[in-house]
């Protein structure tokens, strides 16, 4: 869904609600590190169930929450808001 130089390529699990979940920022954000040392952001529902993700391709938490601003922003953008 966004692809800049700063940020990657969003996976979101279902189009439009999915979207609109992520502009409102609806759900448990986690900044999560990986095993390589890199980070990546996941939105979930309450229930667990994921709602968008970020690659982890993000060198420190603070650009992968930044990251995920910016897809919020693209999200919020793309549905008119």
């Amino acid at each position: 869904m966004s692809r800049s130089a700063t940020s990657a390529d969003v996976l979101a699990a279902g189009p439009r609600r999915s979207l609109r979940q992520l502009g409102d920022g609806a759900g448990e954000l986690r900044i999560v590190a990986t095993a390589n040392g890199h980070f990546r952001w996941t939105l979930t529902t309450a229930d667990g169930g994921m709602i968008a993700e970020s690659p982890a391709e993000y060198r420190d938490a603070a650009s992968c929450r930044q990251a995920f601003i910016q897809a919020q922003h693209a999200a919020r953008t793309v549905l008119g808001r």
